[in-house]
């Protein structure tokens, strides 16, 4: 069983994706999403809006411009069914998005907008300014830890029911932990496997895992496959 560390609905997708190739999979909630308050910016001539992530993306946006630049294909999705009718989308992170902007868009064009949560993989508004870019941002959301994990996720865990966990960010793996330290639970981390996008989520928790394994990309496609491949060699 591949226990999907994401917040709620992501969390639920990661699992389903992997169930349907066939991987046991089980989504583990660690974080809630909740909204700010945030007028729509007074921008004339914006270039384009800016996605890190799909949570940030408001059908309102669309009266700024068509065009939306996307770190993934998930929230360049999410960007299309809002209205924008030019959306161009990376699948490698925020330092491949931000070479991205810098290819297509031009600082005299006009101002970008950047709309985020309250964490931030990398501070794109200030390597846009040092470009020469005009850039407008706004903190939308934050992410918070849930209060404890769901009955099911706990119940496998105790149970030895878990072979790996598929994280994607610092944040989620750091609450994972500790909700499995307050239950008296993170012991059994030593048998999983941790399929993650990178070496620093990876290095997040002092840890002894079982085994590790990187991603090609820090994306859902590349953490997917990966995870789909390590249960067809681990039999789970």
């Amino acid at each position: 069983m591949i226990l999907c560390l994401r917040e709620e609905n992501d969390a639920a997708d990661d699992a389903r994706l992997l169930t349907s190739a066939g991987v046991s999979a089980m989504p583990a909630s660690v974080i809630n999403i909740s909204y700010f308050d945030i007028a729509l910016p007074e921008i004339e001539a914006c270039q384009a809006v800016i996605y890190t992530s799909r949570y940030a993306i408001k059908d309102a946006h669309i009266n700024l411009t068509s065009h939306a630049i996307c770190v993934g294909q998930g929230s360049a999705r999410t960007a299309k069914a809002a209205g924008f009718g030019d959306v161009v989308a990376g699948d490698a992170g925020a330092a491949k998005l931000l070479e991205m902007i810098e290819q297509r868009f031009l600082p005299d064009d006009g101002p970008l907008y950047w709309p985020h949560g309250s964490v931030v993989q990398m501070d794109l508004a200030s390597h846009l300014r040092d470009a020469g870019f005009t850039v407008f941002e706004d903190c939308l959301y934050q992410l918070d830890s849930v209060q404890q994990l769901s009955e099911a996720v706990r119940k496998q865990v105790a149970d030895d029911g878990v072979t790996a966990i598929m994280c994607f960010s610092v944040q989620h793996l750091y609450h994972f932990a500790r909700l499995l330290e307050a239950e008296g639970l993170w012991h059994h981390h030593q048998n999983w496997a941790l399929i993650v996008p990178s070496d620093r989520v990876a290095n997040s928790v002092p840890a002894q895992w079982a085994s590790r394994h990187i991603a090609d990309a820090p994306s859902r496609s590349a953490m997917v496959a990966l995870a789909t491949s390590w249960a067809e060699t681990a039999g789970g």
